[in-house]
């Protein structure tokens, strides 16, 4: 038995991705046979044996389709999600049927290129997140086919079509770029499966998520990646299961948390941006610990500032912005002297 734990202000969504592949009466009378072949003619180009993230997203499809559903499988057929991707990708009675695979042809700086390309063009155009999926697939098929290790996707690559999926205007792109941060997590405690292939996410990879989630106005899942990053910094840290460095998170990182908090426009979020930055200052002083820099001040000035109802709210602006001229005599940095962005705010708060 299979089901599924979205929350019901997804319907519309759930509804936009079963599109995608079939709706959900359909899966659910679908053999798995059956569902493969379906699968088959949504991508006839594509073998289901090699392309991991392929697979990947046409699992996670399915599991959108699933919202408020129990679906029975029957019984010699996988009863779990993941065995049914595992089914999926298993096609060695199909073998007969796949065409022979030609050579792509491009070296790994190519597929770089265009994947920078796409990311680039993403915010502004919603294709560009597929095209650079497509890239992204067919540089998997090239490395997986010709046996050529020089066209592995390393965490350069991933983090292009993360940015892609991320920035994107659709109201999906995060949670696309949501789902490959977890497998890229759960290759670190699947060493002996294919997942383990990807490479591990680091500080860039975060930070793209968050932005992701932070643009639609998400403070929640925005922090929930924040705290990902800081659950497998404290682990990796330990000399008992570290098993890869890993910076923790970094000023960027604060900043786009501040900023998911902000652009909610939730009543609490003044106090919470406050707190945020105030954790970075007392902690200011550890050794490698991430500083506020002006762009930290300046989003937390301006989220008070937009709901500044009282003289004490203006004070906490004006307050500030005198710590900003304060620390950037103390510590030599003009980079965190006021700039006009921080007057700006205190003009919006008065």
């Amino acid at each position: 038995m299979v089901t599924s734990n979205n929350n019901n202000n997804n319907n519309n969504e759930s509804q936009e991705a079963a599109a995608i592949l079939l709706t959900a009466e359909q899966l659910q009378s679908m053999t798995v046979k059956a569902l493969k072949e379906r699968i088959q003619e949504q991508f006839p180009s594509e073998r289901t044996s090699h392309l991991r993230l392929k697979n990947d997203f046409v699992s996670f499809l399915l599991t959108e389709q699933q919202q408020e559903q129990e679906i029975t499988l029957e019984e010699d057929e996988p009863e779990t999600q993941e065995d049914l991707f595992l089914e999926l990708t298993d096609d060695d009675d199909d073998d007969d049927d796949e065409e022979e695979y030609e050579e792509d042809g491009r070296t790994y700086e190519e597929f770089r290129d265009e994947m920078e390309a796409w990311a680039f063009l993403s915010p502004m155009d919603e294709t560009a997140a597929q095209s650079a999926q497509d890239t992204f697939d067919a540089m998997f098929d090239a490395f997986m086919m010709e046996d050529d290790p020089s066209l592995a996707p390393d965490s350069s690559i991933y983090n292009l079509l993360l940015e892609a999926h991320a920035a994107s205007p659709n109201k999906r792109g995060a949670q696309r770029a949501q789902h490959i941060l977890d497998l890229m997590e759960q290759g670190e405690q699947e060493k002996d499966t294919d997942t383990s292939i990807m490479p591990l996410p680091n500080g860039d990879t975060y930070t793209i998520v968050m932005n992701g989630w932070a643009t639609q106005r998400q403070p929640s899942k925005t922090q929930q990646v924040f705290d990902q990053w800081m659950a497998r910094y404290e682990e990796a840290s330990d000399p008992d299961n570290a098993t890869t460095l890993l910076q923790p998170p970094t000023t960027e990182a604060y900043n786009t948390l501040i900023k998911a908090y902000a652009k909610s426009g939730d009543a609490s979020s003044p106090a919470i941006v406050e707190r945020i930055l105030n954790g970075l200052l007392d902690n200011s002083n550890n050794s490698g610990s991430p500083k506020p820099d002006s762009t930290t001040f300046v989003r937390v000035m301006n989220c008070i500032a937009q709901s500044a109802k009282t003289e004490a709210d203006v004070a906490k602006v004006q307050l500030l912005l005198e710590t900003m001229e304060r620390l950037s005599v103390e510590n030599e940095d003009e980079g965190l002297k006021p700039n006009t962005r921080a007057y700006n705010a205190l003009i919006k708060a008065l």
